[in-house]
């Protein structure tokens, strides 16, 4: 058998088959696993590979197969959304079923998105995700009629059958109830309003929890929105803490958008001599690990990514076998609530009192 005489560049798969001596077809046939090509001949093809360091382009292989093992994925940016760890663990996922994710970003723009896809399918892709989708159920349905292996993960319009999601109704739910049932009844949303879909459906769950306890939301809830114009999370929830405490002193709770958020409005909270959660209980919404490391623990509503990220990557390869069946309605899995050190039960008339004399400045 006719081996590699000396180290050479090897660039192609026609390099390599030149310096064996044997058809391109063969040495083609032999990396891929195909039938008919002998024992002896693929070993060789392989140990000339690692002696030459080469690496067949395995988007050129999907080219010429029709489809490559590259699952593209389309997101609006990397900051918003959590996307991060939602990223790593479908990558942890379909990297276990063989595949590999091709990233593009759309930077929350409809019609970027739209190309973004576009590319995907020139390139030969297996199948395509989407997270936090902007397209329209008539734009999604044009651009995937051919039948490519598709599924839109937490699309922010429109949740048709191929989609894939988190309840926030049930984890908004649950945090409503654990701060009713520690006695709260007067209870801020901040940066939780009417504006998008994920906060509607949260908006539901609080409202559910609350006519459950039989009792009055525009009396129990009241909504606070977040300066914009400020860059990060962290800020605009430090920035709201001062407006919490001092135009609605009987606010005992805040529920915040995001975990980021929650913990600014604690730093904020601090800084104005409120204890949390002996003055103001709080909740975010994540679970980020870090925030197991601070003080107070914050009590969060977790998204149970990694399930999602498992179910996802499950829908997505049956599509990919075509073993799908369609269920005919959305998918969710129930974001649940992780109780720990930032909420408590609500105090005393008295307390609150203190509380009151203590930001206006007198002496109770």
């Amino acid at each position: 058998m006719t081996r590699l005489k000396k180290p050479t560049i090897v660039r192609s798969t026609a390099d390599l088959a030149r310096q064996l001596g044997l058809s391109r077809w063969t040495v083609s046939r032999a990396l891929n696993g195909h039938h008919g090509v002998g024992a002896e001949t693929a070993k060789a093809v392989r140990e000339a590979m690692q002696a030459s360091g080469f690496s067949p382009s395995s988007l050129a292989q999907g080219l010429r197969r029709g489809s490559t093992h590259h699952i593209g994925v389309c997101v609006p940016d990397l900051e918003n959304f959590y996307l991060g760890p939602k990223l790593e663990s479908f990558r942890r996922e379909l990297g276990a079923n063989g595949f590999r994710l091709m990233i593009g970003m759309s930077n929350n723009d409809v019609v970027e998105e739209a190309r973004v896809l576009h590319d995907f399918r020139a390139l030969r892709v297996a199948g395509i995700a989407t997270f936090a989708s902007r397209l329209s159920q008539r734009d999604w349905a044009r651009l995937t009629q051919d039948g490519l292996p598709s599924l839109r993960i937490d699309p922010l319009v429109g949740a048709e059958a191929r989609s894939l999601g988190v309840d926030r109704a049930y984890g908004m739910w649950e945090s409503t109830r654990h701060l009713l049932q520690l006695g709260h009844r007067r209870i801020a949303l901040l940066g939780i309003g009417e504006s998008g879909r994920y906060s509607r459906a949260r908006l539901r769950g609080a409202k559910k929890a609350v006519a459950e306890a039989k009792l009055d939301f525009e009396r129990i809830i009241v909504s606070f929105p977040v300066d914009d114009s400020l860059v990060s999370d962290l800020e605009r929830g430090r920035a709201a803490a001062e407006t919490i405490v001092s135009l609605v002193p009987q606010v005992t709770a805040v529920m915040a958008l995001n975990d980021r958020m929650a913990t600014g409005l604690i730093s904020g909270l601090r800084a104005l001599r409120c204890a949390v959660p002996e003055d103001m209980s709080v909740i975010g919404y994540d679970n980020m690990p870090l925030l197991d490391y601070v003080a107070p623990s914050l009590t969060s509503v977790d998204p149970q990514v990694d399930e999602l990220m498992a179910r996802a990557t499950r829908a997505l390869i049956l599509s990919i076998r075509g073993e799908n069946s369609e269920s005919g309605t959305p998918k969710r899995v129930r974001a649940r609530l992780v109780v720990k050190g930032s909420t408590g039960p609500v105090r005393s008339q008295i307390g609150a009192e203190r509380r009151m004399f203590r930001h206006d400045g007198r002496d109770p």
